[in-house]
C-alpha cells in the first residue's frame, strides 16, 4: 500500500522568528533530504498565514513537499525540524492508489 505524504515546512526560525535560509538555499536542503528519505518528491513554494493568540497576523514563507511512498517519514521530519529549527512540521498521510501511465 502506498501513501501520499504531504509535509509543510515553514521557514521562519522558531526562536528568532527570522528566515535564516533564503528560499533557494532551503530548496536545496529539502531536495537532498527528500531524495535521501524517499527517493524523490514534488517540492513547491507556498505562503502560510495564521493569527497568534494576541491577534497578530503572521505571513510566513513555506515549502510544501509531496511524495508517494510506503517508507516511514519520522527521520525526514526530524531532519527538517533540526536543520530549520522548527517546532513542528505539518504532516498529512493519505492512502493512495497511484499509477504512472
Amino acid at each position: 500500500m502506498n501513501f501520499k505524504k504531504t509535509f509543510i515546512l515553514w521557514l521562519l526560525d522558531k526562536d528568532t522568528k527570522q528566515q535564516h535560509f533564503n528560499t533557494v538555499e532551503a530548496y536545496k536542503v529539502v531536495e537532498k533530504l527528500v531524495c535521501k528519505a524517499f527517493g524523490g518528491g514534488t517540492i513547491y513554494q507556498s505562503q502560510g498565514v495564521f493569527t497568534h493568540e494576541d491577534g497578530t497576523m503572521i505571513i510566513e514563507p513555506s515549502i510544501v513537499i509531496m511524495t508517494i511512498t510506503d517508507k516511514d517519514h519520522q527521520e525526514f521530519v526530524t531532519d527538517l525540524k533540526h536543520f530549520f529549527n522548527q517546532e513542528s512540521i505539518l504532516v498529512e498521510v493519505v492512502k493512495s492508489n497511484v499509477s504512472f501511465e
